[in-house]
């Protein structure tokens, strides 16, 4: 998977637009994470994103996919999902 900024993508939108029937793209947002891809390459899970779940402690791993189609690993750290949670209850 090839990992670009909003900005590059912005820039060179028609390559990376091409690039996606033969390689996954992730775009760096400030506030999110996009994936592009076309439905015959799609790999959500793939090496780098086991070594990222892995990286995130025992005691705090969740399922991502239970939360969100993408399987984003923001919603594989059970503080995150929490904060989420607590956020929502305040309001």
């Amino acid at each position: 998977m090839k990992k670009i900024t909003e900005k590059e993508f912005k820039q060179n939108i028609d390559t990376f637009l091409e690039q996606a029937t033969e390689e996954s793209i992730q775009i760096e947002m400030n506030n999110n994470t996009l994936y592009l891809s076309s439905i015959d390459s799609l790999q959500v899970i793939d090496n780098e994103w086991v070594k990222e779940f892995m990286a995130i402690p025992e005691e705090f791993r969740v399922n991502p996919f239970e939360i969100s189609d993408s399987g984003d690993l923001y919603w594989a750290d059970k503080r995150n999902v929490d904060g989420v949670k607590a956020s929502i209850a305040k309001n």
